[in-house]
């Protein structure tokens, strides 16, 4: 259902490619940073975590868009960085270490653009399209220091020897880089619903300048059946049973380079005017020479 959608998605933007209206062609790359967020309903009601913000690196991407008299369409490939971090904290609230989420997507976007306001050199527009995205990379690991935690009751039998159960939680001992999951735990594929807006710059007669806002919605829990599983049946030291979608803010700074093409005026085809052939009168026919 995923693929018929984006690729229905991909026959209308062809569609619009081969119109013969106006348009303007652009090809370009960006970079940026993107803010991730999770939704994640076993971290939230986990004592252990505290929600921590970060920003990461959206490397690099391409760009191809086509700017049509009130919109414009916009496809811009590029690897995407997400996941989010939270803090370890102490059954007294205390920050003991940090749990890194990193989920490295190729990320294949298309995009309308609806113009909120359209000049010859300046151009903000409301975006929003779908992602389909290739999972490249994927890792869940946790470090924190030795300290008392308050693990799920669900978790005591599976706690190893070095973690001693107490009145008021469980004593851990320190933990490095601690693989809570890895790529083979995570779903190869995702597909996010995007929203945001966008605002292109005419910085020369051939070249443009873009900033591009987005908020990215991820409608897939990123985890595979089998982890999720394995979850819910308390396996899992440091994860709680729940459904997780992830949540991104991205900012983009691209340059392209684009060429205007107007449609040719078609050649009017001369029509013949029909006009009757003209014979002569019965009654003159008849009438002989005076």
């Amino acid at each position: 259902m995923r693929l018929r959608l984006f690729l229905f998605c991909c026959c209308v933007f062809v569609a619009h490619v081969v119109g013969a209206q106006s348009k303007t062609y652009s090809l370009g790359f960006f970079t940026g940073i993107i803010s991730p967020y999770s939704f994640d309903q076993g971290i939230n009601s986990d004592p252990r975590y505290r929600t921590k913000y970060d920003l990461k690196f959206a490397p690099i991407g391409v760009s191809f868009g086509i700017d049509f008299p009130r919109y414009g369409l916009l496809f811009s490939p590029g690897i995407v960085n997400t996941g989010q971090n939270y803090f370890i904290v102490n059954n007294r609230g205390g920050h003991e270490g940090i749990q890194k989420t990193n989920l490295q997507y190729l990320a294949v976007p298309l995009a309308a653009k609806f113009y909120l306001i359209d000049l010859t050199f300046f151009k903000v527009s409301a975006v929003t399209g779908v992602s389909a995205a290739l999972l490249l990379n994927g890792r869940q690991l946790i470090t924190h220091d030795a300290g008392l935690f308050r693990f799920q009751d669900e978790l005591y039998p599976i706690l190893p020897n070095t973690y001693t159960p107490m009145a008021d939680g469980v004593q851990a001992p320190k933990v490095n880089s601690f693989t809570m999951a890895e790529k083979t735990d995570f779903k190869n594929t995702q597909l996010f619903v995007l929203l945001g807006i966008r605002s292109d710059w005419n910085a020369s007669e051939d070249w443009r300048v873009s900033f591009d806002m987005r908020v990215n919605f991820g409608l897939l829990d990123p985890r595979t059946n089998s982890y999720q599983d394995k979850i819910a049946r308390y396996q899992t030291l440091y994860s709680l049973p729940g459904s997780r979608h992830e949540f991104f803010a991205q900012l983009t700074v691209g340059v392209s380079r684009y060429v205007v093409i107007k449609p040719k005026a078609k050649a009017a085809k001369s029509k013949k005017r029909f006009v009757p052939k003209k014979y002569p009168s019965v009654r003159s026919s008849r009438q002989g020479p005076k």
